[in-house]
């Protein structure tokens, strides 16, 4: 019978002694549950996904009978400091959900190496090969995506036609974005803007746009971006602000774009706006406005990505790691399990499961798979994140701020985010 545990700080800590899979009992068959092997799973996540995780774990225990799981949840905001002190403590779960700071885990020793599995217990035949790469260092697979999202531009419909606008069309360059936003500005009501300042928000915006410049973040152990490049991206949305396309600092400081109850874009003061594919229906659910897609500038220079949302990983100390990769690929190719799960974490990397699901898509399921279908032709493979990367994208949210409020030049703010980055490099 699956257990759900929600804990918090080191108290799962406490709650299980290392080497976490473990037999009890042993010896009929059906199995018995003194016959069972336990396996702890540790992640986070939405209450829509809470649900339905506890779903699909049902799911799989009627498929195997012979595993019990135990599901350790826990708010995001929580979840890393105490994954921190269980690997340190040799008390993590069995399978762990990561991000992608899954190779800081690596670094540790705390992950195991699953292509030993591959093709009986891990079944990936059908799986897209740049989809695993992104869960591989060094020759090893370490963690298999829950599904993978992209960049996209969504807009507010409703919102355009009610304002007698013209639609956008799709795809655009950064220039007729410009032009557009300039074009339906005047038929916009006092205080409602063309477009959600993105300037500083995702770093994964200008991590794209220095990507079309031939100029990536970090690559191959170093930075290829120079100063010149961070003044375009810095000086593209100052252009805006001085426009009013964009709002002030300060109207933009009353939303800082962490999700849909903290957008412009559902709020309905802004017509569009940057989010992750995955995030659309939460997005939608968040407004009475009819919201759509439209691809992000230049996406023909093929600078995109496809970016894995969740990694399921297993602890190195597992004392059952056979039980715990077959929860793995059962998670990760089973329909019903896509189905349960949605495209709340992206669009699945398992053919059959995202054929499954995109033919029986309707509503805002069917605006993700057609936007992404186009969206995945123009990707390339995705560049690693930064060491330390969640240093750097506060840094360079404050330093854009600084230039927003007049407090830096352009040059000012772009010398400061190069310097920034190489600091980073050297950790």
């Amino acid at each position: 019978m699956i257990r759900a545990f929600f804990v918090c700080g080191v108290l799962a800590a406490a709650m299980f002694s290392p080497g976490c899979g473990r037999k009890s009992g042993g010896t009929g068959s059906p199995a018995t549950d003194s016959a069972k092997t336990t396996i702890r799973v540790a992640w986070w996540g939405g209450d829509n996904r809470r649900n339905a995780t506890l779903e699909a774990v049902k799911l799989f225990e009627q498929a195997n009978p012979d595993i019990a799981v135990i599901l350790e949840y826990m708010e995001r905001d929580k979840y890393w400091d105490n994954l921190a002190g269980q690997v340190a403590g040799g008390t993590a779960a069995d399978v762990i959900q990561c991000g992608g700071n899954y190779p800081g885990y690596v670094a540790q020793d705390a992950l195991l190496e699953l292509e030993q599995y591959t093709g009986n217990l891990l079944d990936v035949s059908r799986f897209d090969q740049d989809a695993l790469e992104t869960g591989s260092m060094n020759g090893h697979l370490y963690g298999v995506c829950l599904g993978t999202a992209t960049l996209a531009l969504v807009y507010n419909k409703s919102l355009l036609e009610k304002s007698g606008a013209g639609l956008p069309k799709d795809p655009m360059t950064w220039n007729e974005l410009r032009l557009y936003a300039l074009s339906i500005m005047p038929h916009l009501l006092p205080g409602v803007y063309p477009l959600v300042d993105n300037s500083s928000d995702q770093t994964d915006y200008m991590t794209y746009f220095l990507r079309q410049n031939n100029a990536p973040l970090y690559r191959g152990g170093a930075s290829q971006a120079a100063v010149e490049d961070f003044a375009q991206w810095i000086a593209f949305w100052e252009n805006l602000r001085a426009d009013q396309l964009i709002p002030d600092i300060e109207t933009a400081g009353s939303y800082p774009e962490t999700g849909p109850e903290s957008s412009m874009l559902t709020a309905g003061k802004a017509v569009i706006g940057l989010i992750l594919s995955n995030r659309f229906g939460m997005y939608q659910e968040a407004t009475t406005d009819e919201l759509d897609f439209i691809q992000v500038p230049d996406i023909e220079k093929n600078a995109l990505w496809k970016q894995p949302t969740r990694y399921l990983c297993v602890n190195k100390k597992s004392a059952d790691p056979k039980a715990a990769v077959r929860f793995i690929s059962f998670f990760v190719n089973n329909p019903e399990v896509g189905k349960m799960l949605g495209a709340d974490l992206g669009i699945s990397s398992s053919q059959p499961v995202r054929e499954a699901l995109a033919a029986n898509a309707g509503g805002n399921g069917k605006k993700l798979y057609a936007f992404y279908e186009v969206a995945a032709s123009h990707t390339t493979p995705m560049d690693p994140s930064l060491p330390d990367d969640q240093e750097f994208n506060n840094t360079f949210k404050l330093i854009t701020q600084r230039v927003a409020a007049g407090q830096l030049t352009v040059h000012q703010g772009a010398e400061q985010i190069y310097r920034v980055v190489q600091q980073q490099l050297k950790k």
